[in-house]
């Protein structure tokens, strides 16, 4: 994509691609569904695996402050207070008439020339209508929820940011299209999901096992009508679905979780223990 020079002219090709982000996005919503829809499979069998098998041993609990005490209540976790900011800004998007969105979203390469190197984080935030807004978030909340639960707040952090970051450069060197939307880095978290599962097989219990093949195997296939329905349609991002998905595989791989049987307990050993859980009861 070229770029005038002048204000002026830049701000009216950014108007440009705003309205093009839009229009694609709502073409694209019915496709964006059926994908999501397949890759839901993938973390029913994984949060019974999750919620039931992780769980560490009981300890007292300490008393709150009055910070620890808001977060309790009103940011549970991670991935909803993830959410809780993606509608909210994009309730600001709607206030603002689109000159946050203008001001925040990927567009083309020359980006990094005017050093407007936030967007790469920013976009992740931005959607292009309710419709997109609501299909990312029902999946980010599905997905992220599973990934939290076994990763803890911060790799569950690292992932998600991991993926939309890549998932940015990946559909800035590669596509000239503008884009929004939090789908790279959820991308990024079904990769961290597909890790966790190829890491573990075997490392629970037997009946655990089946619900893991049928997640990858839910995974694989989501993955794979993603990027069909990229191929036929040229208003998806593929090339930033790939590599958000290759950004959260990478840094789950690379921060774990990987647990290792020792006896009756699991020890957390990733190749990067930097953020490693604190060893949990096999049961």
């Amino acid at each position: 994509m070229s770029w005038q020079s002048g204000p002026q002219a830049l701000n009216s090709q950014l108007r440009s691609c705003c309205s093009r982000a839009r229009a694609v996005l709502t073409t694209s919503t019915l496709q964006r569904a059926v994908v999501l829809q397949a890759g839901g499979l993938c973390v029913a069998g994984s949060f019974v695996f999750a919620s039931s098998s992780l769980r560490g041993p009981g300890s007292p609990r300490r008393p709150l402050n009055g910070l620890q005490k808001i977060r309790a209540r009103y940011f549970k976790s991670a991935t909803q207070s993830l959410v809780s900011a993606n509608v909210v800004l994009y309730g600001l998007q709607c206030l603002s008439k689109d000159q946050l969105t203008l001001a925040l979203m990927k567009t083309g390469a020359g980006i990094l020339g005017r050093g407007e190197v936030w967007r790469l984080a920013t976009c992740c935030f931005m959607h292009g209508s309710v419709a997109h807004l609501l299909i990312n978030m029902q999946s980010l909340y599905n997905v992220g929820s599973v990934i939290e639960s076994f990763s803890g707040r911060e790799r569950f952090l690292c992932v998600y940011t991991a993926g939309g970051i890549l998932s940015s450069l990946t559909s800035l060197f590669l596509t000239p299209n503008p884009s929004v939307g939090a789908s790279g880095a959820i991308m990024g978290l079904a990769g961290a999901q597909l890790v966790f599962n190829m890491r573990h097989k075997g490392h629970f219990a037997k009946e655990i096992d089946p619900l893991l093949d049928k997640s990858t195997e839910s995974m694989l296939i989501s993955l794979g009508l993603t990027l069909a329905f990229g191929l036929f349609t040229k208003h998806i991002d593929n090339w930033g679905h790939l590599g958000g998905f290759i950004g959260g595989a990478a840094a789950a791989w690379l921060l774990g979780p990987q647990f290792n049987s020792h006896g009756h307990q699991l020890h957390d050993e990733p190749p990067w223990p930097i953020l490693a859980s604190q060893r949990l009861t096999k049961r």
